[in-house]
């Protein structure tokens, strides 16, 4: 019946069957700044309640693979709505014309709806500049953040930062 554990695990405990069975993702230091632009969008346990309805904040984050520097647009939303593609091209803007930032090469995000509209774009940008086949969008497997660690490492961080604020 040791066979049979692996199945079992997976259909009734789907983190330890992840942690134990499934191969991880490894990532380096990049050596470029800016080629590989992490992103997610992270649900902060925080509502700003002095409003008509309560409005959650939700993250925009980018993080440079080469030298960890991190950029969050937090976006104020209610109950009823999410993330949108416009939130995330206004947050990407800002990466863009930041001093610090720039255009990434390669783009490492979530599959969620708010990223719909980055293959299209980073498609046209390889276009226009001149067939450059380095421009690209890797999309990670729903419900890994592994794929993302440090990004997601860096939430955690933050979550500490916004349990010590008062109220």
């Amino acid at each position: 019946f040791d066979d049979q554990r692996a199945v079992h695990l997976h259909d009734h405990d789907h983190k330890a069957f992840s942690d134990r069975h499934s191969p991880r993702v490894t990532r380096s230091m990049e050596e470029v700044p800016m080629d590989v632009l992490f992103g997610d969008v992270h649900h902060v346990d925080m509502v700003i309640a002095p409003r008509a309805e309560p409005m959650t904040v939700k993250l925009i984050a980018w993080m440079d693979a080469a030298s960890g520097y991190l950029w969050a647009t937090p976006v104020l939303v209610n109950n009823r709505q999410g993330i949108k593609q416009e939130d995330v091209a206004k947050s990407l803007a800002q990466v863009c014309f930041c001093p610090w930032g720039g255009i990434a090469r390669t783009f490492i995000l979530d599959n969620g709806s708010e990223y719909k509209g980055m293959v299209s774009a980073v498609s046209m940008l390889a276009y226009l500049s001149a067939g450059n086949p380095a421009f690209g969008v890797v999309k990670c497997r729903p419900y890994s953040p592994e794929s993302k660690g440090r990004l997601e490492g860096s939430f955690q961080i933050f979550k500490g930062i916004i349990k010590g604020l008062p109220g």
